[in-house]
């Protein structure tokens, strides 16, 4: 069975993430250091993955735009098909 949990907004993390460095802040400082690399490392992957999910959309949109292209230019094709061949002697 697959385990499924509700995705967190970018919001809800930095949320999360600024009470998380004021837990830190409270600890005593032998365990601060590595807490806070911990706490930094997950920030920066938050916002690779935040960069990456954006790529991700944008090549998305462009693909559609891609087909939608061709969908038009293929149209256009058979037209100018069917003007050039009447008859119907070729198909695209």
């Amino acid at each position: 069975m697959h385990n499924t949990r509700q995705r967190m907004t970018s919001e809800q993390f930095h949320h999360r993430l600024q009470a998380l460095q004021s837990k830190i802040d409270s600890l005593p400082e032998q365990h601060r250091e590595m807490l806070r690399t911990a706490a930094n490392e997950a920030r920066e992957q938050h916002e690779r993955m935040w960069n990456t999910s954006a790529r991700i959309d944008d090549i998305v949109a462009d693909l559609g735009l891609i087909v939608e292209h061709t969908k038009f230019h293929v149209a256009a094709c058979q037209c100018e098909l069917r003007e050039l061949d009447p008859e119907g002697r070729f198909s695209l």
